[in-house]
Protein backbone atom coordinates (compact mmCIF):
# COMPACT_ATOMS: atom_id res chain seq x y z
CA UNK A 1 0.00 0.00 0.00
CA UNK A 2 1.43 3.35 -0.96
CA UNK A 3 1.69 5.81 1.91
CA UNK A 4 0.75 9.43 1.28
CA UNK A 5 2.24 11.80 3.86
CA UNK A 6 -0.13 14.68 4.39
CA UNK A 7 1.19 17.81 2.72
CA UNK A 8 -0.79 20.99 2.54
CA UNK A 9 -2.74 21.66 -0.64
CA UNK A 10 -2.20 25.19 -1.88
CA UNK A 11 -5.42 27.20 -1.83
CA UNK A 12 -3.78 30.35 -3.14
CA UNK A 13 -0.48 32.17 -2.98
CA UNK A 14 0.50 35.78 -3.19
CA UNK A 15 3.78 36.54 -4.92
CA UNK A 16 5.56 39.82 -5.32
CA UNK A 17 7.36 40.04 -8.63
CA UNK A 18 8.45 42.90 -10.81
CA UNK A 19 6.03 44.17 -13.42
CA UNK A 20 9.04 44.25 -15.72
CA UNK A 21 9.42 40.48 -15.54
CA UNK A 22 8.75 38.74 -18.83
CA UNK A 23 5.18 37.46 -19.14
CA UNK A 24 6.28 33.87 -19.63
CA UNK A 25 7.16 33.53 -15.94
CA UNK A 26 3.86 34.59 -14.44
CA UNK A 27 1.79 31.54 -15.38
CA UNK A 28 4.04 29.11 -13.51
CA UNK A 29 4.18 31.23 -10.39
CA UNK A 30 0.50 30.50 -9.78
CA UNK A 31 1.32 26.80 -9.62
CA UNK A 32 4.45 27.09 -7.46
CA UNK A 33 4.01 24.05 -5.39
CA UNK A 34 3.12 23.10 -1.94
CA UNK A 35 1.72 19.81 -3.15
CA UNK A 36 0.69 16.22 -2.45
CA UNK A 37 3.62 13.81 -2.66
CA UNK A 38 3.47 10.04 -2.93
CA UNK A 39 6.22 7.93 -1.35
CA UNK A 40 6.92 5.95 -4.49
CA UNK A 41 9.35 3.13 -3.84
CA UNK A 42 9.95 2.67 -7.57
CA UNK A 43 11.51 6.13 -7.85
CA UNK A 44 14.88 6.37 -6.11
CA UNK A 45 14.96 10.18 -6.10
CA UNK A 46 11.34 11.42 -5.90
CA UNK A 47 12.30 14.90 -4.68
CA UNK A 48 14.59 16.09 -7.46
CA UNK A 49 13.94 19.53 -8.84
CA UNK A 50 14.62 20.64 -12.39
CA UNK A 51 16.92 23.43 -13.54
CA UNK A 52 14.15 24.82 -15.77
CA UNK A 53 13.86 28.60 -15.69
CA UNK A 54 10.07 28.31 -15.51
CA UNK A 55 10.14 26.19 -12.35
CA UNK A 56 10.37 28.91 -9.78
CA UNK A 57 9.38 32.27 -8.36
CA UNK A 58 11.53 35.33 -9.01
CA UNK A 59 11.11 38.81 -7.53
CA UNK A 60 13.19 41.64 -8.99
CA UNK A 61 11.54 44.65 -7.31
CA UNK A 62 10.61 44.94 -3.61
CA UNK A 63 6.99 45.59 -2.70
CA UNK A 64 4.88 46.26 0.42
CA UNK A 65 5.18 43.26 2.73
CA UNK A 66 1.97 41.74 4.25
CA UNK A 67 3.73 42.30 7.58
CA UNK A 68 4.13 46.08 7.57
CA UNK A 69 7.10 45.80 9.96
CA UNK A 70 9.20 44.64 6.99
CA UNK A 71 8.29 47.58 4.73
CA UNK A 72 9.27 47.18 1.09
CA UNK A 73 10.88 43.78 0.67
CA UNK A 74 11.01 40.58 -1.35
CA UNK A 75 8.49 38.09 0.05
CA UNK A 76 6.15 35.22 -0.71
CA UNK A 77 2.92 34.47 1.18
CA UNK A 78 0.99 31.19 1.14
CA UNK A 79 -2.72 30.87 1.94
CA UNK A 80 -3.73 27.28 2.77
CA UNK A 81 -7.46 28.10 2.75
CA UNK A 82 -8.03 27.14 6.40
CA UNK A 83 -6.04 26.61 9.59
CA UNK A 84 -3.76 23.56 9.72
CA UNK A 85 -1.31 22.11 12.19
CA UNK A 86 2.06 22.93 10.58
CA UNK A 87 5.21 20.84 11.06
CA UNK A 88 8.32 20.26 8.94
CA UNK A 89 9.30 22.42 5.95
CA UNK A 90 11.42 21.49 2.94
CA UNK A 91 12.92 24.18 0.69
CA UNK A 92 14.09 23.98 -2.91
CA UNK A 93 16.06 27.13 -3.65
CA UNK A 94 16.33 28.80 -7.07
CA UNK A 95 17.95 26.10 -9.22
CA UNK A 96 18.34 27.63 -12.69
CA UNK A 97 22.08 28.03 -13.48
CA UNK A 98 21.71 31.69 -14.49
CA UNK A 99 19.83 32.58 -11.30
CA UNK A 100 21.62 30.54 -8.62
CA UNK A 101 22.90 33.73 -6.94
CA UNK A 102 19.33 35.07 -6.84
CA UNK A 103 18.35 32.22 -4.52
CA UNK A 104 17.17 33.22 -1.06
CA UNK A 105 19.80 33.09 1.67
CA UNK A 106 18.67 34.34 5.09
CA UNK A 107 14.88 34.50 5.46
CA UNK A 108 12.33 35.33 8.13
CA UNK A 109 9.55 32.74 8.49
CA UNK A 110 6.25 33.89 10.00
CA UNK A 111 2.74 32.48 10.29
CA UNK A 112 -0.76 33.84 10.84
CA UNK A 113 -4.35 32.70 11.31
CA UNK A 114 -5.89 35.86 9.79
CA UNK A 115 -3.29 37.24 7.34
CA UNK A 116 -2.80 40.47 9.27
CA UNK A 117 -1.29 39.55 12.66
CA UNK A 118 2.00 37.71 12.20
CA UNK A 119 4.04 35.54 14.59
CA UNK A 120 7.75 35.04 13.92
CA UNK A 121 8.81 31.41 13.81
CA UNK A 122 12.50 31.65 12.94
CA UNK A 123 15.24 33.30 10.90
CA UNK A 124 17.05 30.63 8.90
CA UNK A 125 19.55 30.21 6.07
CA UNK A 126 18.40 28.36 2.94
CA UNK A 127 21.54 26.88 1.37
CA UNK A 128 22.22 27.67 -2.26
CA UNK A 129 20.96 25.17 -4.87
CA UNK A 130 23.50 23.32 -7.02
CA UNK A 131 22.07 23.99 -10.51
CA UNK A 132 21.65 20.24 -11.01
CA UNK A 133 18.75 18.05 -12.02
CA UNK A 134 19.78 15.89 -9.03
CA UNK A 135 18.84 18.66 -6.58
CA UNK A 136 16.57 17.28 -3.83
CA UNK A 137 16.14 20.35 -1.63
CA UNK A 138 17.08 20.89 2.02
CA UNK A 139 15.41 20.49 5.38
CA UNK A 140 13.89 23.61 6.89
CA UNK A 141 12.67 24.24 10.43
CA UNK A 142 10.07 22.18 12.28
CA UNK A 143 7.08 24.41 13.05
CA UNK A 144 6.12 21.96 15.83
CA UNK A 145 2.41 21.89 15.12
CA UNK A 146 1.58 25.60 15.20
CA UNK A 147 -1.95 26.32 14.02
CA UNK A 148 -2.04 28.67 11.04
CA UNK A 149 -3.63 29.39 7.67
CA UNK A 150 -0.92 31.67 6.25
CA UNK A 151 2.83 31.28 5.89
CA UNK A 152 5.07 34.25 5.04
CA UNK A 153 8.70 33.99 3.87
CA UNK A 154 10.58 37.32 3.75
CA UNK A 155 14.07 37.56 2.26
CA UNK A 156 16.79 39.32 4.25
CA UNK A 157 19.41 38.73 1.56
CA UNK A 158 20.37 36.39 -1.27
CA UNK A 159 23.59 34.96 -2.75
CA UNK A 160 24.53 38.08 -4.69
CA UNK A 161 22.03 38.08 -7.58
CA UNK A 162 20.02 41.03 -8.80
CA UNK A 163 16.69 39.32 -8.05
CA UNK A 164 15.30 37.10 -5.29
CA UNK A 165 13.85 33.67 -5.98
CA UNK A 166 12.97 30.18 -4.83
CA UNK A 167 11.87 27.04 -6.67
CA UNK A 168 9.55 25.22 -4.29
CA UNK A 169 8.43 24.75 -0.70
CA UNK A 170 6.71 21.83 1.04
CA UNK A 171 4.91 22.00 4.41
CA UNK A 172 3.83 18.86 6.29
CA UNK A 173 0.87 18.61 8.63
CA UNK A 174 2.44 15.68 10.50
CA UNK A 175 5.81 15.39 12.20
CA UNK A 176 8.39 13.90 9.82
CA UNK A 177 11.13 12.80 12.25
CA UNK A 178 13.67 10.68 10.39
CA UNK A 179 16.71 8.61 11.25
CA UNK A 180 18.56 9.81 8.13
CA UNK A 181 21.09 12.59 8.69
CA UNK A 182 21.25 14.74 5.53
CA UNK A 183 23.27 17.87 4.79
CA UNK A 184 22.86 18.27 1.03
CA UNK A 185 24.60 21.58 0.37
CA UNK A 186 28.00 22.90 -0.73
CA UNK A 187 28.54 26.47 0.49
CA UNK A 188 31.22 28.84 -0.74
CA UNK A 189 33.89 29.96 1.70
CA UNK A 190 32.94 33.64 1.35
CA UNK A 191 29.31 33.15 2.47
CA UNK A 192 29.67 33.81 6.19
CA UNK A 193 27.49 32.05 8.77
CA UNK A 194 24.68 29.70 7.76
CA UNK A 195 22.00 30.08 10.44
CA UNK A 196 19.75 27.50 12.06
CA UNK A 197 20.41 24.57 9.78
CA UNK A 198 18.99 21.12 10.41
CA UNK A 199 19.98 17.71 9.14
CA UNK A 200 16.45 16.41 9.56
CA UNK A 201 17.14 14.98 13.02
CA UNK A 202 14.82 15.59 15.97
CA UNK A 203 16.05 13.06 18.52
CA UNK A 204 17.12 15.39 21.35
CA UNK A 205 20.71 15.35 20.16
CA UNK A 206 23.43 17.91 19.52
CA UNK A 207 25.44 18.96 16.47
CA UNK A 208 29.25 19.11 16.62
CA UNK A 209 32.19 19.96 14.41
CA UNK A 210 34.61 22.74 13.59
CA UNK A 211 32.69 25.90 12.78
CA UNK A 212 29.50 24.38 14.25
CA UNK A 213 27.45 26.01 17.01
CA UNK A 214 24.62 23.88 18.36
CA UNK A 215 21.58 26.03 19.15
CA UNK A 216 20.01 23.59 21.63
CA UNK A 217 16.80 23.23 19.63
CA UNK A 218 17.69 20.68 16.94
CA UNK A 219 19.32 23.36 14.77
CA UNK A 220 22.89 24.56 14.36
CA UNK A 221 24.87 27.42 12.86
CA UNK A 222 27.81 26.74 10.52
CA UNK A 223 30.52 29.41 10.11
CA UNK A 224 31.59 28.77 6.52
CA UNK A 225 34.11 31.59 6.38
CA UNK A 226 35.78 30.41 9.55
CA UNK A 227 36.38 26.82 8.43
CA UNK A 228 37.47 27.79 4.91
CA UNK A 229 37.53 25.67 1.76
CA UNK A 230 37.71 21.89 2.06
CA UNK A 231 35.69 18.95 3.36
CA UNK A 232 34.43 19.23 6.92
CA UNK A 233 32.68 16.69 9.12
CA UNK A 234 29.52 17.62 11.03
CA UNK A 235 28.15 15.08 13.49
CA UNK A 236 24.87 14.61 15.32
CA UNK A 237 25.06 12.81 18.67
CA UNK A 238 21.98 11.43 20.43
CA UNK A 239 21.05 8.53 22.72
CA UNK A 240 21.21 6.07 19.83
CA UNK A 241 24.76 6.97 18.81
CA UNK A 242 26.47 9.47 16.52
CA UNK A 243 25.78 10.13 12.85
CA UNK A 244 28.14 12.10 10.62
CA UNK A 245 27.93 13.89 7.31
CA UNK A 246 30.58 15.70 5.28
CA UNK A 247 30.06 19.20 3.91
CA UNK A 248 32.34 20.44 1.16
CA UNK A 249 33.06 24.16 1.31
CA UNK A 250 34.01 25.42 -2.13
CA UNK A 251 36.84 27.94 -2.60
CA UNK A 252 35.66 31.36 -3.65
CA UNK A 253 37.62 30.92 -6.89
CA UNK A 254 35.22 28.14 -7.91
CA UNK A 255 33.00 29.29 -10.82
CA UNK A 256 29.96 28.28 -8.73
CA UNK A 257 30.85 30.85 -6.07
CA UNK A 258 30.65 34.61 -5.79
CA UNK A 259 33.59 36.94 -5.43
CA UNK A 260 36.41 36.21 -3.02
CA UNK A 261 36.66 38.49 0.01
CA UNK A 262 38.81 41.56 -0.35
CA UNK A 263 42.34 41.30 1.02
CA UNK A 264 42.90 42.99 4.36
CA UNK A 265 46.09 44.19 6.03
CA UNK A 266 44.98 43.91 9.64
CA UNK A 267 43.68 41.26 12.04
CA UNK A 268 47.06 40.19 13.38
CA UNK A 269 46.42 37.39 15.88
CA UNK A 270 48.54 36.08 18.75
CA UNK A 271 47.76 32.50 19.86
CA UNK A 272 49.69 31.83 23.08
CA UNK A 273 47.77 29.18 25.05
CA UNK A 274 48.79 25.97 26.78
CA UNK A 275 47.06 23.97 25.53
CA UNK A 276 45.64 25.60 22.40
CA UNK A 277 41.94 24.60 22.24
CA UNK A 278 40.66 22.76 19.18
CA UNK A 279 39.52 25.51 16.84
CA UNK A 280 40.22 27.39 13.64
CA UNK A 281 42.07 30.66 14.16
CA UNK A 282 41.70 33.36 11.51
CA UNK A 283 43.99 36.29 10.83
CA UNK A 284 46.00 38.21 8.30
CA UNK A 285 49.12 37.25 10.28
CA UNK A 286 49.23 34.73 13.10
CA UNK A 287 51.93 34.44 15.76
CA UNK A 288 51.99 31.55 18.22
CA UNK A 289 54.09 30.09 21.02
CA UNK A 290 51.35 27.76 22.27
CA UNK A 291 51.14 23.98 22.58
CA UNK A 292 48.90 21.68 20.55
CA UNK A 293 48.20 18.62 22.76
CA UNK A 294 47.68 15.09 21.45
CA UNK A 295 43.89 15.31 21.60
CA UNK A 296 43.50 18.56 19.67
CA UNK A 297 43.15 19.71 16.09
CA UNK A 298 44.34 23.29 15.61
CA UNK A 299 44.12 25.10 12.30
CA UNK A 300 45.58 28.50 11.45
CA UNK A 301 43.80 30.10 8.51
CA UNK A 302 45.71 33.16 7.36
CA UNK A 303 46.28 35.54 4.44
CA UNK A 304 49.93 36.54 4.72
CA UNK A 305 52.10 34.70 7.25
CA UNK A 306 52.31 32.39 10.26
CA UNK A 307 55.18 32.87 12.69
CA UNK A 308 55.79 29.92 15.00
CA UNK A 309 58.02 31.32 17.73
CA UNK A 310 60.20 29.41 20.22
CA UNK A 311 57.86 27.58 22.56
CA UNK A 312 55.41 26.44 19.88
CA UNK A 313 54.98 22.70 20.14
CA UNK A 314 52.79 19.94 18.67
CA UNK A 315 52.45 16.78 20.75
CA UNK A 316 53.15 13.43 19.09
CA UNK A 317 49.49 12.68 18.27
CA UNK A 318 48.35 16.25 17.91
CA UNK A 319 47.29 17.73 14.60
CA UNK A 320 48.23 21.20 13.39
CA UNK A 321 47.39 22.70 9.98
CA UNK A 322 48.49 26.06 8.59
CA UNK A 323 46.33 26.92 5.58
CA UNK A 324 46.76 30.09 3.53
CA UNK A 325 43.39 31.55 2.59
CA UNK A 326 43.07 33.08 -0.85
CA UNK A 327 41.72 36.61 -0.94
CA UNK A 328 41.30 38.81 -3.97
CA UNK A 329 42.78 42.25 -4.48
CA UNK A 330 40.41 44.18 -6.70
CA UNK A 331 42.62 46.04 -9.12
CA UNK A 332 39.86 48.39 -10.24
CA UNK A 333 39.20 51.57 -8.28
CA UNK A 334 35.71 52.90 -7.61
CA UNK A 335 34.21 49.76 -9.11
CA UNK A 336 30.94 50.44 -7.31
CA UNK A 337 30.72 54.08 -8.48
CA UNK A 338 30.22 55.33 -4.94
CA UNK A 339 32.60 58.18 -5.84
CA UNK A 340 30.72 59.15 -8.97
CA UNK A 341 32.59 58.37 -12.18
CA UNK A 342 36.01 59.11 -10.66
CA UNK A 343 38.71 56.94 -12.31
CA UNK A 344 36.39 56.14 -15.23
CA UNK A 345 36.49 57.76 -18.67
CA UNK A 346 33.89 57.92 -21.42
CA UNK A 347 34.99 57.94 -25.05
CA UNK A 348 32.37 58.97 -27.63
CA UNK A 349 33.15 59.15 -31.35
CA UNK A 350 30.87 62.08 -32.12
CA UNK A 351 32.36 62.36 -35.58
CA UNK A 352 31.05 58.88 -36.30
CA UNK A 353 27.54 59.82 -35.22
CA UNK A 354 27.57 58.48 -31.67
CA UNK A 355 26.19 60.36 -28.65
CA UNK A 356 26.31 59.26 -25.00
CA UNK A 357 26.82 60.47 -21.44
CA UNK A 358 28.16 58.78 -18.30
CA UNK A 359 27.12 59.36 -14.69
CA UNK A 360 26.65 57.67 -11.31
CA UNK A 361 22.98 57.19 -10.45
CA UNK A 362 20.97 56.05 -7.43
CA UNK A 363 17.96 54.41 -9.10
CA UNK A 364 18.04 50.64 -8.45
CA UNK A 365 21.80 50.04 -7.93
CA UNK A 366 22.98 46.48 -7.54
CA UNK A 367 24.53 47.21 -4.14
CA UNK A 368 25.18 50.18 -1.88
CA UNK A 369 23.94 53.57 -3.13
CA UNK A 370 25.15 54.00 -6.73
CA UNK A 371 25.76 52.33 -10.04
CA UNK A 372 27.42 53.62 -13.22
CA UNK A 373 25.16 54.62 -16.12
CA UNK A 374 26.12 55.02 -19.77
CA UNK A 375 23.18 56.58 -21.61
CA UNK A 376 23.57 56.07 -25.36
CA UNK A 377 21.25 58.46 -27.22
CA UNK A 378 22.64 58.02 -30.74
CA UNK A 379 23.97 54.64 -31.88
CA UNK A 380 26.11 53.49 -34.80
CA UNK A 381 26.90 50.12 -36.33
CA UNK A 382 30.14 49.94 -34.29
CA UNK A 383 30.10 49.30 -30.53
CA UNK A 384 33.61 50.77 -30.10
CA UNK A 385 32.34 54.30 -30.88
CA UNK A 386 31.06 54.51 -27.27
CA UNK A 387 33.45 53.17 -24.61
CA UNK A 388 33.28 53.36 -20.83
CA UNK A 389 36.76 52.55 -19.58
CA UNK A 390 39.30 52.46 -16.79
CA UNK A 391 42.96 52.72 -17.76
CA UNK A 392 46.31 52.00 -16.13
CA UNK A 393 45.96 48.26 -15.46
CA UNK A 394 48.56 45.51 -15.77
CA UNK A 395 48.95 41.76 -16.08
CA UNK A 396 51.75 39.16 -16.02
CA UNK A 397 52.23 36.46 -18.64
CA UNK A 398 51.04 33.01 -17.60
CA UNK A 399 48.93 34.13 -14.65
CA UNK A 400 45.15 33.83 -14.62
CA UNK A 401 42.89 36.87 -14.21
CA UNK A 402 39.17 37.38 -13.83
CA UNK A 403 37.04 40.34 -14.90
CA UNK A 404 33.57 40.42 -13.39
CA UNK A 405 30.80 42.97 -13.14
CA UNK A 406 27.08 43.27 -12.57
CA UNK A 407 25.14 44.78 -15.43
CA UNK A 408 21.70 45.51 -16.79
CA UNK A 409 20.16 47.52 -19.64
CA UNK A 410 16.66 48.97 -19.90
CA UNK A 411 15.97 47.48 -23.32
CA UNK A 412 18.22 44.42 -23.23
CA UNK A 413 21.23 45.17 -25.42
CA UNK A 414 24.57 43.57 -26.29
CA UNK A 415 27.90 45.11 -25.31
CA UNK A 416 31.52 44.16 -25.91
CA UNK A 417 33.51 43.83 -22.70
CA UNK A 418 37.26 43.91 -23.31
CA UNK A 419 40.66 44.00 -21.66
CA UNK A 420 43.02 45.46 -24.22
CA UNK A 421 46.10 47.56 -24.85
CA UNK A 422 45.54 51.24 -24.25
CA UNK A 423 47.43 52.23 -27.42
CA UNK A 424 47.25 51.23 -31.06
CA UNK A 425 46.81 48.48 -32.26
CA UNK A 426 44.47 48.03 -29.23
CA UNK A 427 45.35 44.32 -28.95
CA UNK A 428 42.61 42.47 -27.07
CA UNK A 429 43.47 39.88 -24.39
CA UNK A 430 39.85 39.34 -23.34
CA UNK A 431 36.76 39.97 -25.44
CA UNK A 432 33.21 38.96 -24.50
CA UNK A 433 29.81 40.02 -25.86
CA UNK A 434 27.22 39.60 -23.07
CA UNK A 435 23.58 40.54 -23.57
CA UNK A 436 22.54 42.77 -20.68
CA UNK A 437 18.94 42.09 -19.64
CA UNK A 438 16.58 44.38 -17.74
CA UNK A 439 17.53 42.67 -14.46
CA UNK A 440 20.87 42.76 -12.68
CA UNK A 441 23.09 39.79 -13.48
CA UNK A 442 26.71 38.92 -12.80
CA UNK A 443 29.03 38.48 -15.79
CA UNK A 444 32.43 36.88 -15.21
CA UNK A 445 35.29 36.09 -17.60
CA UNK A 446 38.79 34.64 -17.13
CA UNK A 447 41.90 34.81 -19.28
CA UNK A 448 45.63 34.02 -19.19
CA UNK A 449 47.79 36.58 -21.05
CA UNK A 450 50.87 35.45 -22.95
CA UNK A 451 52.74 38.73 -22.41
CA UNK A 452 53.51 40.98 -19.45
CA UNK A 453 52.27 44.58 -19.61
CA UNK A 454 52.73 47.12 -16.83
CA UNK A 455 50.24 49.96 -16.73
CA UNK A 456 49.31 49.88 -20.39
CA UNK A 457 46.04 47.94 -20.17
CA UNK A 458 42.48 49.19 -20.00
CA UNK A 459 39.12 47.68 -19.10
CA UNK A 460 36.46 48.90 -21.49
CA UNK A 461 32.75 48.38 -22.03
CA UNK A 462 31.87 49.10 -25.67
CA UNK A 463 28.19 49.88 -26.06
CA UNK A 464 27.73 52.17 -29.06
CA UNK A 465 25.62 49.88 -31.26
CA UNK A 466 22.23 50.36 -29.57
CA UNK A 467 20.36 53.26 -28.01
CA UNK A 468 19.85 52.17 -24.41
CA UNK A 469 20.67 52.89 -20.78
CA UNK A 470 23.54 50.62 -19.67
CA UNK A 471 24.14 50.16 -15.94
CA UNK A 472 27.31 48.79 -14.30
CA UNK A 473 28.12 47.94 -10.68
CA UNK A 474 30.66 46.01 -8.61
CA UNK A 475 33.31 45.91 -11.35
CA UNK A 476 36.23 43.70 -10.28
CA UNK A 477 39.51 42.77 -11.93
CA UNK A 478 41.47 40.25 -9.86
CA UNK A 479 44.41 37.90 -10.22
CA UNK A 480 43.32 34.31 -9.61
CA UNK A 481 46.76 32.69 -9.30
Amino acid sequence: MTHFPQVLPLASSTFNYSSTMKQRYTLFFIWLAIFWVADLSAQSHPDRHTTNAFDGWLSCSPSANPNSAHGLSHWIRYDFGQNYSLHDITFWNMNHPDYITSGLKNVIIEYSTNGSSWTALDTVTIPKANASGMYEGVHGPDMEGVNARYLLVTAIDNYGGGCYGMSEIRVFTEDQTTSEFELAFSPCESEGVYQRLTGGMELNGTYNGLGVTDNGDETFDFDVQKVGAGTHTISYSYSGGTLSEEVTVLPCTDPFCSDCPECVTSDQMVVNMNPIPTDIYNGYEITSTGTVPSTNLVKFLYNESVELQPGFEVSSSGEFVADMRYCAENKTTNGGFENGTTDWNLYVDTGGGAAATASAVTNNPYEEAHSGLVAVTSATSDRWRVQFMQEGHSFVAGREYELSFYGRADNGSTINMRIELNVSPWTSHLSATPILTENWKKYSYRFIPDVTINGGVRITAQCGASVDNYYFDKVRYVEIN
